[in-house]
């Protein structure tokens, strides 16, 4: 078992999972905004509702907000410079998804926005965890 182990150490020391981490992430979110809601001349606006809900929001958030903090973050080093402008992003992104989707109400925009960003901050956290335990090159398995 312990051999299991030391290869596992091993392979993290080698790739640095948090890049990869951060690389895939990218492409899923990529794929993720592919569903743009289109609703000129679209029949099934029931359908279209829910793959932006579904799709697009959550991949919207997961590329314009996590992972550009945490680019942000590999480049400045510090957190505490990035927090205001982690929050100032996470505004500006809920401000772009109202103009974005075709909701009547700026209050169910915001909602829908605060929910379907919970898969972005879910993904922050989780990439700073990576960053910390694996990414430093000091992982303890």
């Amino acid at each position: 078992m312990t051999v299991l182990f030391s290869l596992v150490y091993y392979y993290f020391e080698v790739i640095k999972i948090y890049y990869i981490w951060l690389f895939v992430s990218f492409l899923v979110s990529v794929w993720m905004v592919s569903y743009y809601p289109n609703y000129n001349e679209n029949e099934f606006v029931l359908f279209t509702d829910i793959t932006t809900i579904l799709f697009f929001l959550p991949g919207f958030f997961l590329m314009f907000h996590s992972i550009l903090v945490q680019l942000l973050l590999l480049i400045v080093k510090k957190a505490g410079a990035i927090a205001p402008l982690a929050i100032i992003l996470y505004i500006l992104n809920i401000v772009v998804i109202s103009f974005i989707t075709s909701y009547s109400s700026i209050f169910l925009n915001i909602a829908i926005s605060i929910v379907c960003s919970s898969l972005s901050i879910i993904h922050f956290f989780i990439s700073l965890y990576l960053k910390k335990r694996l990414g430093s090159g000091k992982a303890k398995l």
